[in-house]
């Protein structure tokens, strides 16, 4: 989930990642989280907005990796950033995803769109990727889904 209420802003956030990727079309998002249990080359990490955004997606990508910006790659990662150095970073930032073809989502997206299934431990397993399914609270920034076989 990107927050309204830190910088940048989620919307110009997408933005400048679907319009900023390298000839190999790899972007680095910015990241409060730790990621575990993805798959490089075929997880899914897809953005939305908070309440203020009304849970929009806001775009997706093919997960490639993790990087620690308290580590040198990562510290060189944010320094050659426009974005990050013009605009800033989340206050408790501690990461960057590494995304392989990242794709800004219209306004009015949701999360039905993906035709995913969430996978959890507990009740929420299976049932479809909406916005009336996601966890309420912390869970909520961080959920994992599957695509069906072949999309």
């Amino acid at each position: 989930m990107l927050s309204s209420t830190q910088k940048p802003p989620p919307r110009d956030e997408a933005h400048w990642h679907a319009a900023h990727r390298s000839a190999e079309g790899v972007s680095y998002i910015a990241t409060t989280r730790k990621l575990t249990g993805l798959t490089a080359g075929s997880s899914v990490v897809a953005f939305y907005g908070d309440v203020a955004l009304a849970n929009q997606l806001l775009g997706f990508g093919i997960y490639e990796g993790y990087l620690r910006i308290d580590e040198e790659e990562g510290r060189d990662l944010l320094a050659s950033s426009e974005l990050y150095r013009s605009q800033g970073l989340p206050e408790r930032a501690i990461g960057l995803i590494k995304l392989r073809n990242f794709t800004e989502l219209p306004e009015g997206a949701c999360l039905e769109g993906l035709r995913c299934s969430i996978q959890a431990d507990g009740a929420g397993h299976g049932r479809p990727l909406t916005l009336l399914n996601l966890p309420v609270g912390p869970a909520r920034s961080q959920i994992y889904f599957k695509r069906p076989s072949g999309e």
